[in-house]
């Protein structure tokens, strides 16, 4: 059996438990929550249907893969509740997070920058394999819907870091609202995929930390269950087994450091670099999925940043970093020590 067919067997072996109740096993597992239904969707802050739904509790983490990052400002996680509501085709999503500050970003100033917010959609794959958080992949794209203080909204699609574009159809309803030294964002619009369940991640950006473009947080992949859009048993087990993780993470860091992994990537307590990806938070940023099978296939997906890749076939991109000599419990205990990096 080769590596890739051992990997998979592994994988399928950890998430085995799993299986029986998918559905179960990602909520417990804090990666699925079930959306209140009702016959309309509220857009007022005041709506009494706000107050009676629970908040989702997630954690927007600095961004640090593609600069301009936040990468050794020591710019800390910040806690975001996700409240949401759906019925009649359509989810209104409210935000809220801290920010001690008003930006609103003048025009005449090109140092100034807005407060804002994105929520990003995936189309739920069979295979369970979300796209890359940082904006999706060329084959797997998002859509995104953006709030920028005093600049209203926008809807847009991208397929990767700096492929922004105008995604056709209305922006969504959004009112903002400040709550003391937190700012709170609702966004309404038309439910964007048929099927479910719905992957979405959130982004925010600190004027006042100059945030535009990557100087953003960002949450992982979150699903939210929407009455009324089907799902397929199968796409249900396969994000379960995206979601599971089996390995020991002592083990992980040793093997990590055993092959040099610092020598390319930022890890705790290691020297900085740029050569590859900072890994210091990527636990709370990617799945246990997408960990594996880039310690797998580096050459999978590749961060679009020229020194992380061989440029020689513009239509393959590949990985500077080399496919190691790993069996498949070596690659789950990697991936179980990076999935502990948050």
């Amino acid at each position: 059996m080769n590596i890739a067919l051992a990997a998979l067997a592994f994988s399928f072996a950890a998430a085995s438990a799993w299986a029986a109740d998918p559905a179960t096993a990602l909520h417990r597992a804090g990666r699925l929550s079930v959306v209140k239904e009702v016959a309309v969707v509220p857009v007022d802050p005041d709506d009494a249907a706000w107050a009676a739904t629970p908040s989702i509790a997630l954690v927007a983490y600095p961004q640090s893969a593609v600069p301009p990052g936040l990468a050794g400002e020591g710019a800390a996680p910040l806690a975001v509740e996700l409240k949401a509501l759906a019925g009649g085709g359509r989810i209104a999503i409210q935000l809220s997070w801290p920010d001690r500050t008003i930006d609103n970003g003048r025009p005449d100033d090109t140092d100034s920058f807005a407060d804002a917010a994105a929520l990003q959609f995936a189309v739920p794959a069979r295979d369970g394999r979300l796209p890359y958080i940082g904006m999706g992949e060329p084959k797997k794209p998002v859509e995104i819907w953006f709030w920028r203080n005093g600049k209203g909204s926008e809807k847009l699609t991208a397929r990767g870091f700096g492929t922004l574009d105008k995604r056709q159809g209305p922006p969504p309803e959004t009112v903002a609202r400040r709550e003391g030294g937190s700012w709170r964002v609702i966004f309404a619009g038309p439910l964007p995929v048929r099927t479910g369940p719905l992957p979405v991640a959130i982004a925010l950006w600190n004027g006042a930390d100059q945030g535009r473009a990557g100087r953003k947080s960002l949450t992982a992949w979150h699903l939210l269950r929407v009455a009324g859009l089907p799902e397929e048993p199968a796409t249900l087990a396969a994000l379960a087994g995206e979601a599971a993780i089996a390995g020991k993470p002592e083990r992980g860091k040793a093997l990590a450091a055993n092959n040099g992994c610092e020598a390319c990537h930022q890890l705790p307590g290691g020297e900085p670099t740029d050569a590859g990806p900072d890994l210091s938070l990527t636990g709370g940023l990617h799945w246990p999925g997408y960990l594996r099978r880039s310690i797998r296939e580096p050459s999978g997906f590749v961060v679009p940043l020229p020194h992380y890749a061989e440029e020689s076939k513009p239509a393959f991109r590949t990985s500077l970093m080399p496919r190691l000599d790993l069996n498949a419990r070596d690659i789950e205990d990697i991936a179980a020590y990076l999935h502990s990096l948050r």
